[in-house]
């Protein structure tokens, strides 16, 4: 179990809506935090352990980016990093799955995703297309009331 890490979650005032199936998006969320706590993992005792995930809507489109000071992606892969099979990591860690499959479930939703770099570490950029806040009850106009009918 990883302990003391500084995690940062930046949304907005009014967290940006996403188009796409949710399980997808989770699916490829959860492969990059556990790629984020494996790195965190690695680092000696005493380096603080960071991870940011920031959420901005640009235009039609969310970008999201989650980053961590975990040393960043072993520059052996990076030309190869979302491809199959590629992985920096033990056998009994993963295959090198993860990224690839997130590529595929991203592009069926319409986005992308793609590597930077963040001050001793790694920064994963996820766009999507923006949605719209679902309507709430609040939200919605009032239906006819069968008493007002003429």
């Amino acid at each position: 179990m990883l302990r003391d890490v500084d995690v940062q979650v930046e949304l907005g005032i009014e967290p940006p809506f996403v188009l796409g199936e949710r399980g997808m998006i989770e699916h490829v969320l959860v492969n990059l935090l556990s790629n984020a706590r494996d790195a965190l993992a690695s680092l000696s005792p005493e380096v603080p352990r960071r991870l940011r995930i920031v959420a901005q809507k640009i235009g039609d489109t969310v970008r999201l980016s989650v980053a961590d000071n975990g040393g960043g992606v072993d520059p052996a892969v990076l030309d190869r990093l979302f491809e199959p099979f590629v992985t920096t990591k033990g056998p009994d860690r993963g295959v090198g799955l993860g990224l690839s499959v997130a590529v595929g479930l991203l592009e069926q939703l319409g986005g992308s995703i793609e590597l930077g770099h963040e001050a001793g570490g790694a920064i994963f950029f996820i766009t999507l297309p923006a949605g719209t806040p679902p309507l709430t009850v609040l939200d919605m106009p009032p239906s006819p009331s069968p008493l007002n009918s003429p």
